[in-house]
Protein backbone atom coordinates (compact mmCIF):
# COMPACT_ATOMS: atom_id res chain seq x y z
CA UNK A 1 0.00 0.00 0.00
CA UNK A 2 2.87 2.57 1.03
CA UNK A 3 4.94 1.94 -1.87
CA UNK A 4 1.72 2.43 -4.35
CA UNK A 5 0.97 5.50 -2.91
CA UNK A 6 4.58 6.23 -3.12
CA UNK A 7 4.46 6.40 -6.27
CA UNK A 8 1.72 8.60 -7.30
CA UNK A 9 2.96 11.41 -4.22
CA UNK A 10 2.49 14.83 -4.91
CA UNK A 11 5.79 16.82 -4.39
CA UNK A 12 5.97 20.13 -2.03
CA UNK A 13 8.41 22.32 -1.10
CA UNK A 14 9.55 22.79 2.74
CA UNK A 15 11.71 25.66 4.25
CA UNK A 16 13.73 24.42 6.67
CA UNK A 17 15.33 26.72 9.24
CA UNK A 18 18.32 27.11 7.66
CA UNK A 19 16.77 28.08 4.51
CA UNK A 20 14.89 30.64 6.33
CA UNK A 21 17.80 32.25 7.64
CA UNK A 22 19.48 32.55 4.35
CA UNK A 23 16.30 34.24 3.18
CA UNK A 24 16.22 36.64 6.32
CA UNK A 25 19.80 37.66 5.37
CA UNK A 26 19.12 38.62 2.14
CA UNK A 27 15.98 40.17 2.91
CA UNK A 28 17.64 42.84 5.27
CA UNK A 29 20.35 43.61 2.89
CA UNK A 30 17.87 44.90 0.43
CA UNK A 31 15.95 46.37 3.40
CA UNK A 32 19.38 48.63 4.15
CA UNK A 33 19.70 49.67 0.85
CA UNK A 34 16.51 51.32 0.63
CA UNK A 35 16.49 53.35 3.85
CA UNK A 36 19.79 54.81 2.62
CA UNK A 37 18.57 56.07 -0.50
CA UNK A 38 15.68 57.45 1.24
CA UNK A 39 17.61 58.92 4.01
CA UNK A 40 20.11 60.70 1.01
CA UNK A 41 17.02 61.92 -0.09
CA UNK A 42 15.45 63.28 2.94
CA UNK A 43 18.61 65.11 4.05
CA UNK A 44 19.30 66.89 0.31
CA UNK A 45 15.68 68.20 0.91
CA UNK A 46 16.35 69.39 4.29
CA UNK A 47 19.10 71.12 3.11
CA UNK A 48 17.37 72.56 0.48
CA UNK A 49 14.89 73.98 2.47
CA UNK A 50 17.02 75.06 4.82
CA UNK A 51 18.82 77.73 2.72
CA UNK A 52 15.53 78.63 0.75
CA UNK A 53 12.56 78.82 2.47
CA UNK A 54 14.19 79.23 6.37
CA UNK A 55 16.33 81.74 5.26
CA UNK A 56 13.63 83.90 4.04
CA UNK A 57 11.35 83.66 7.34
CA UNK A 58 14.52 84.77 9.03
CA UNK A 59 14.54 87.75 6.97
CA UNK A 60 11.20 88.39 7.49
CA UNK A 61 10.77 88.36 11.12
CA UNK A 62 14.16 90.33 11.23
CA UNK A 63 12.53 92.84 9.06
CA UNK A 64 8.87 92.71 11.38
CA UNK A 65 10.69 93.36 14.80
CA UNK A 66 12.60 96.37 12.97
CA UNK A 67 9.34 98.32 12.43
CA UNK A 68 7.67 97.21 15.93
CA UNK A 69 7.23 99.49 19.20
CA UNK A 70 8.90 98.90 22.17
CA UNK A 71 6.55 97.64 25.17
CA UNK A 72 5.10 101.02 26.81
CA UNK A 73 2.60 101.63 29.57
CA UNK A 74 0.77 104.96 27.95
CA UNK A 75 -1.07 105.80 24.65
CA UNK A 76 1.94 108.48 23.51
CA UNK A 77 4.11 105.21 24.27
CA UNK A 78 2.69 103.81 20.91
CA UNK A 79 3.04 106.59 19.48
CA UNK A 80 -0.81 107.27 19.65
CA UNK A 81 -1.29 111.02 20.19
CA UNK A 82 -5.75 111.09 19.20
CA UNK A 83 -6.91 109.43 22.10
CA UNK A 84 -8.19 110.00 25.50
CA UNK A 85 -6.43 108.16 28.19
CA UNK A 86 -8.73 106.36 31.44
CA UNK A 87 -8.47 109.39 33.43
CA UNK A 88 -9.39 111.95 30.78
CA UNK A 89 -12.17 109.52 29.89
CA UNK A 90 -13.52 109.61 33.73
CA UNK A 91 -13.54 112.87 33.82
CA UNK A 92 -15.43 113.78 30.95
CA UNK A 93 -18.37 111.41 31.96
CA UNK A 94 -18.53 112.79 35.13
CA UNK A 95 -18.08 116.47 33.85
CA UNK A 96 -21.34 115.47 31.42
CA UNK A 97 -23.37 113.82 34.08
CA UNK A 98 -22.92 116.78 35.70
CA UNK A 99 -24.47 119.33 32.93
CA UNK A 100 -27.20 116.94 32.63
CA UNK A 101 -31.00 117.90 34.32
CA UNK A 102 -31.62 115.91 37.59
CA UNK A 103 -35.28 116.16 38.63
CA UNK A 104 -35.84 116.55 42.22
CA UNK A 105 -38.09 117.88 45.20
CA UNK A 106 -38.12 121.01 47.38
CA UNK A 107 -40.57 121.24 50.50
CA UNK A 108 -41.06 125.58 50.76
CA UNK A 109 -43.61 127.25 52.31
CA UNK A 110 -44.15 129.94 49.33
CA UNK A 111 -43.87 128.45 45.86
CA UNK A 112 -41.26 131.11 44.34
CA UNK A 113 -41.28 133.20 41.14
CA UNK A 114 -41.84 131.40 37.72
CA UNK A 115 -38.75 133.38 36.32
CA UNK A 116 -36.78 132.13 39.10
CA UNK A 117 -37.54 128.90 39.60
CA UNK A 118 -35.67 125.83 38.49
CA UNK A 119 -37.22 123.63 35.90
CA UNK A 120 -35.84 120.64 37.46
CA UNK A 121 -37.38 120.66 41.07
CA UNK A 122 -40.69 119.35 42.10
CA UNK A 123 -41.57 121.97 44.72
CA UNK A 124 -44.11 120.87 47.56
CA UNK A 125 -46.31 122.97 49.27
CA UNK A 126 -48.82 122.29 52.72
CA UNK A 127 -52.00 121.82 51.99
CA UNK A 128 -54.36 123.68 53.97
CA UNK A 129 -56.54 121.22 54.77
CA UNK A 130 -54.35 117.51 55.35
CA UNK A 131 -55.90 114.69 54.32
CA UNK A 132 -54.19 111.72 56.13
CA UNK A 133 -51.06 111.61 54.75
CA UNK A 134 -52.04 113.63 51.52
CA UNK A 135 -49.74 116.85 53.11
CA UNK A 136 -48.36 118.73 49.84
CA UNK A 137 -49.50 119.86 46.32
CA UNK A 138 -46.73 119.80 44.07
CA UNK A 139 -45.73 122.29 41.16
CA UNK A 140 -43.12 122.45 38.48
CA UNK A 141 -42.36 125.17 35.74
CA UNK A 142 -43.73 124.89 32.64
CA UNK A 143 -43.31 127.39 29.60
CA UNK A 144 -46.33 128.29 27.69
CA UNK A 145 -45.93 130.02 24.04
CA UNK A 146 -42.36 131.19 25.83
CA UNK A 147 -43.89 132.32 28.93
CA UNK A 148 -42.85 130.70 32.50
CA UNK A 149 -45.72 129.72 34.81
CA UNK A 150 -45.86 127.13 38.15
CA UNK A 151 -48.66 124.66 37.37
CA UNK A 152 -49.70 122.06 40.04
CA UNK A 153 -49.34 118.78 38.88
CA UNK A 154 -50.59 116.85 41.46
CA UNK A 155 -50.31 115.96 44.99
CA UNK A 156 -48.58 113.56 47.47
CA UNK A 157 -51.85 111.41 47.78
CA UNK A 158 -51.10 107.66 47.38
CA UNK A 159 -53.81 105.73 46.09
CA UNK A 160 -54.93 102.70 48.05
CA UNK A 161 -57.99 102.10 46.25
CA UNK A 162 -57.20 98.14 45.21
CA UNK A 163 -55.21 97.40 48.60
CA UNK A 164 -57.29 95.95 51.22
CA UNK A 165 -56.89 96.89 54.85
CA UNK A 166 -56.05 95.39 57.74
CA UNK A 167 -59.68 94.97 59.13
CA UNK A 168 -60.19 92.83 55.57
CA UNK A 169 -57.78 90.85 56.16
CA UNK A 170 -58.91 89.47 59.16
CA UNK A 171 -62.36 89.04 58.09
CA UNK A 172 -61.24 87.51 55.23
CA UNK A 173 -58.87 85.01 56.96
CA UNK A 174 -61.68 84.21 59.60
CA UNK A 175 -64.13 83.13 57.09
CA UNK A 176 -61.45 81.38 55.19
CA UNK A 177 -60.85 79.20 58.62
CA UNK A 178 -64.51 78.63 59.28
CA UNK A 179 -64.40 77.43 55.88
CA UNK A 180 -62.58 74.54 55.68
CA UNK A 181 -62.95 73.52 59.02
CA UNK A 182 -66.68 72.55 57.68
CA UNK A 183 -65.60 70.97 54.70
CA UNK A 184 -63.24 69.09 56.95
CA UNK A 185 -65.96 68.28 59.22
CA UNK A 186 -67.77 66.87 56.32
CA UNK A 187 -65.67 65.39 54.27
CA UNK A 188 -64.27 63.27 57.59
CA UNK A 189 -67.87 61.83 58.62
CA UNK A 190 -68.04 60.90 54.66
CA UNK A 191 -64.84 58.80 55.13
CA UNK A 192 -66.48 56.91 57.87
CA UNK A 193 -69.66 56.07 56.87
CA UNK A 194 -67.85 54.89 53.08
CA UNK A 195 -65.63 53.00 55.90
CA UNK A 196 -68.52 51.25 57.57
CA UNK A 197 -70.42 50.05 54.62
CA UNK A 198 -67.38 48.54 53.47
CA UNK A 199 -66.26 46.79 56.52
CA UNK A 200 -70.21 45.38 56.42
CA UNK A 201 -69.34 44.19 52.73
CA UNK A 202 -66.28 42.62 53.69
CA UNK A 203 -67.80 40.56 56.49
CA UNK A 204 -69.69 37.78 54.71
CA UNK A 205 -66.48 36.85 53.10
CA UNK A 206 -65.84 35.43 56.76
CA UNK A 207 -66.52 32.31 58.42
CA UNK A 208 -68.40 32.34 61.72
CA UNK A 209 -66.55 31.24 64.80
CA UNK A 210 -68.71 28.13 64.75
CA UNK A 211 -67.47 27.50 61.36
CA UNK A 212 -63.81 28.44 61.99
CA UNK A 213 -64.09 25.39 65.01
CA UNK A 214 -65.37 23.03 62.14
CA UNK A 215 -62.13 23.76 60.13
CA UNK A 216 -59.71 23.47 62.81
CA UNK A 217 -60.75 19.88 63.47
CA UNK A 218 -61.07 18.96 59.73
CA UNK A 219 -57.72 16.61 58.74
CA UNK A 220 -54.88 19.52 57.79
CA UNK A 221 -52.10 19.64 55.47
CA UNK A 222 -49.41 18.54 57.80
CA UNK A 223 -51.52 15.50 59.08
CA UNK A 224 -50.96 13.46 55.68
CA UNK A 225 -47.37 12.71 55.01
CA UNK A 226 -45.81 9.42 53.74
CA UNK A 227 -46.91 6.29 55.34
CA UNK A 228 -44.57 3.86 56.64
CA UNK A 229 -45.06 0.81 54.31
CA UNK A 230 -44.67 0.83 50.50
CA UNK A 231 -47.57 1.98 48.65
CA UNK A 232 -49.19 3.80 51.52
CA UNK A 233 -49.85 7.39 53.12
CA UNK A 234 -50.14 8.17 56.83
CA UNK A 235 -53.43 9.86 58.01
CA UNK A 236 -52.98 11.57 61.40
CA UNK A 237 -50.77 8.55 62.46
CA UNK A 238 -52.49 5.64 60.69
CA UNK A 239 -51.36 3.98 56.96
CA UNK A 240 -53.80 4.18 54.34
CA UNK A 241 -52.97 1.61 51.25
CA UNK A 242 -52.49 3.75 47.80
CA UNK A 243 -55.45 1.65 45.63
CA UNK A 244 -54.03 0.52 42.24
CA UNK A 245 -50.02 1.03 43.23
CA UNK A 246 -47.87 -2.23 42.48
CA UNK A 247 -44.47 -2.93 43.19
CA UNK A 248 -42.97 -0.71 40.01
CA UNK A 249 -44.16 2.24 41.73
CA UNK A 250 -41.51 2.40 44.38
CA UNK A 251 -38.57 0.29 42.63
CA UNK A 252 -35.43 2.56 41.93
CA UNK A 253 -35.78 3.48 38.25
CA UNK A 254 -31.46 2.77 38.13
CA UNK A 255 -33.15 -1.08 38.32
CA UNK A 256 -34.76 -0.62 34.41
CA UNK A 257 -33.69 -0.02 31.31
CA UNK A 258 -34.35 3.19 29.76
CA UNK A 259 -36.99 3.07 27.12
CA UNK A 260 -35.00 3.54 23.15
CA UNK A 261 -31.73 4.43 24.70
CA UNK A 262 -30.42 1.45 23.27
CA UNK A 263 -31.79 2.78 19.37
CA UNK A 264 -30.70 6.14 20.33
CA UNK A 265 -27.29 5.22 20.78
CA UNK A 266 -27.13 3.42 17.65
CA UNK A 267 -28.56 6.44 15.64
CA UNK A 268 -26.17 8.88 18.28
CA UNK A 269 -22.47 8.29 19.15
CA UNK A 270 -22.38 4.79 16.82
CA UNK A 271 -23.14 6.98 13.86
CA UNK A 272 -20.33 9.42 14.69
CA UNK A 273 -17.93 7.30 15.38
CA UNK A 274 -18.47 5.75 12.06
CA UNK A 275 -18.16 8.97 10.50
CA UNK A 276 -15.28 9.94 11.78
CA UNK A 277 -13.62 7.01 11.31
CA UNK A 278 -14.15 7.33 8.06
CA UNK A 279 -12.61 11.08 7.95
CA UNK A 280 -9.51 9.65 9.33
CA UNK A 281 -9.06 7.47 6.68
CA UNK A 282 -9.53 10.11 4.15
CA UNK A 283 -6.86 12.10 5.56
CA UNK A 284 -4.43 9.35 6.11
CA UNK A 285 -4.61 8.64 2.23
CA UNK A 286 -4.48 12.48 1.65
CA UNK A 287 -1.03 12.74 3.76
CA UNK A 288 0.71 9.70 1.93
CA UNK A 289 0.02 11.04 -1.22
CA UNK A 290 2.43 14.06 -0.62
CA UNK A 291 6.29 14.29 -0.26
CA UNK A 292 8.21 17.44 1.20
CA UNK A 293 11.13 18.21 -0.66
CA UNK A 294 13.51 20.86 1.05
CA UNK A 295 14.10 24.40 -0.78
CA UNK A 296 17.16 24.86 -2.16
CA UNK A 297 19.32 27.94 -1.22
CA UNK A 298 19.68 28.55 -5.10
CA UNK A 299 16.24 28.70 -5.03
CA UNK A 300 16.08 30.77 -2.28
CA UNK A 301 18.69 33.71 -3.69
CA UNK A 302 16.47 33.64 -7.13
CA UNK A 303 14.01 35.43 -5.41
CA UNK A 304 16.34 38.90 -5.02
CA UNK A 305 17.48 38.40 -8.16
Amino acid sequence: MASYMNERAVEKKVLTLEGLTTYNTNLLKKVDEKDTASLNSAKSYTDALKNGQVNTNKTDIAALKTGKADKATTLAGYGIGDAYTKAQTDAKITTEIGKAGHLKREIVTQLPEPTAADEHTIYMIAKAAKEGQNEYDEYMVVTVEGTKKLEKIGDSKVDLTNYATKAEVSTAKQEAIDTASGDATTKANKALTDAKAYSDGLAKNYATAAQGAKADSAVQQADVVSGTGNGTISVKGTDVPVKGLKSAAYTDSAAYEKAGSVSALEKGQVATNKNDITAIKGRLDTLEGVSYVEISEEEILALFA
